[in-house]
């Protein structure tokens, strides 16, 4: 038995297999609405995220690509113990689309994502309890195409307070999985 589990997949087989699903196209597993037949399917990068920052940490841009860019960051909510985690598109040309699914399962777009927006919040969230308990991770999506061709599918999930049983040893925010980039 132990022998079997040594040979398991890698995160990065899951990752691949992701990347398979989107390049198929029509998959059930295909992530939004947005994407249409002017789209090209076909996934020419596949970025990892592995993003991890402590309360008060600058803003960080989690992906950047074409016209977009995604920013996670950590602040305190207020009450000094619990924290609010948030991730934010935008882009630097108009006439854009955006389709994102937030930790709660609420979908939301803007046919008309344009640089007058300026960030448009993908999720957010704060702890509750004091202090608060690891939580995570919680998943969410979201879909860009730009007009000039650049479209982005992210698959990502947030936790807080992860890694470790000692809560000093805890990353506060933590921000994880992968971007496809077409065209």
């Amino acid at each position: 038995m132990e022998r079997v589990r040594r040979r398991l997949p890698s995160p990065a087989t899951g990752i691949a297999f992701v990347a398979l699903l989107l390049v198929l196209g029509g998959s059930a597993y295909a992530i939004s609405s947005v994407h249409h037949a002017d789209v090209a399917n076909q996934v020419k990068t596949l970025k990892t995220i592995d993003v991890r920052m402590n309360v008060g940490a600058k803003p960080r841009v989690l992906v950047h690509v074409g016209p977009f860019t995604v920013k996670g960051w950590c602040l305190h909510s207020g009450n000094p113990v619990q924290n609010v985690l948030t991730v934010a598109a935008r882009t630097s040309e108009n006439d854009a689309a955006i389709e994102w699914t937030d930790i709660f399962g609420a979908t939301n777009r803007d046919p008309d994502f344009d640089r007058s927006d300026g960030l448009i919040q993908i999720t957010t969230d704060q702890e509750s309890g004091t202090p608060p308990l690891p939580a995570g991770p919680f998943h969410f999506s979201a879909d860009m195409i730009s007009r000039s061709g650049t479209s982005l599918t992210l698959q990502l999930a947030q936790g807080q307070r992860l890694f470790s049983d000692n809560s000093s040893a805890q990353k506060a925010c933590v921000y994880y999985g992968s971007a496809a980039i077409h065209r």
